[in-house]
């Protein structure tokens, strides 16, 4: 999701539940192609839901987190989450999907990028079965190829990789009470799950960081974000008022098909 390119676009709604790929790899053509809704036991006990104790980086706005809420226990879950749920709209005539952000692979091994197309463009090609170019993010502009260059990376990676690395299996969202863009980032070491909310002015410089949820043994990749149920100015979660839920899915570090969904409540507002 880049500034000058946030659009709500209109899409039949489709009464079959597919999923919606987390946007990974030199997978982000086939995200902005392909629209559905993700459809995607029993483990140890998870831990106590009082709020990180973790914060981090540079803080220019109050950020309140609250406690972990239990959406649906293991024993409860339909299914096996595969990625980030839906961002649709109240009534089941329309539908909005978004999602650039991406795993890079390549040169000095994975970092975490962007990539921008029109969505007009992606739109048009799609009606004529073909496709339009996608650009990275690197080094400050926009040149490189989306299929063929290599992106910067424009969040960071764990500091320890005693597991799994940071990934963006995740989702992202603007927040108009502050004019930030946001994203979540999770990763995995040490034997610890951790989910991070980063902030940023233009959706490609990252500079704030805070712990939204952590855990031992448990990964947290699929996390969403969603309006308060006061919030009336928009009709999709693309974009979020000073107070909105996260989603958190917590899945077993050793059972990928062992999930728990949590939410916590996040306030955010200028200093």
């Amino acid at each position: 999701m880049i500034p000058e390119h946030q659009e709500e676009h209109e899409m039949p709604a489709r009464s079959n539940r597919t999923r919606l790929p987390s946007a990974c790899g030199m997978c982000i053509a086939v995200v902005a192609l392909q629209w559905a809704v993700a459809q995607a036991q029993q483990a140890d006990q998870p831990a106590a839901d009082a709020a990180p104790a973790e914060e981090t980086a540079r803080q220019a706005f109050d950020v309140t987190i609250g406690p972990r809420e239990l959406i649906r226990a293991r024993d409860q879950m339909p299914f096996v989450m595969d990625a980030s749920l839906p961002t649709l709209r109240r009534d089941d005539t329309r539908w909005f999907f978004f999602h650039v952000y991406f795993n890079e692979h390549g040169p000095g091994g994975r970092r975490l990028a962007v990539a921008r197309a029109r969505i007009s463009d992606v739109l048009a090609a799609a009606r004529n079965h073909t496709v339009t170019p996608w650009h990275k993010y690197r080094d400050g502009s926009w040149d490189e190829d989306g299929l063929t260059g290599f992106g910067s990376a424009v969040l960071p990676d764990c500091t320890a990789r005693g597991g799994h690395p940071a990934d963006l299996h995740a989702d992202a969202a603007y927040n108009r009470a502050v004019g930030q863009y946001m994203i979540t980032r999770w990763c995995y070491q040490e034997g610890v799950g951790r989910l991070y909310l980063h902030l940023s002015p233009d959706g490609v410089q990252f500079e704030s960081q805070y712990l939204l949820d952590e855990e031992p043994a448990q990964w947290m990749p699929y996390s969403t974000f969603v309006a308060h149920e006061q919030d009336r100015e928009t009709n999709d979660m693309s974009t979020v008022g000073g107070e909105f839920y996260v989603l958190i899915n917590h899945k077993s570090a050793a059972n990928y098909g062992i999930d728990t969904l949590y939410r916590r409540k996040v306030t955010v507002s200028p200093k």
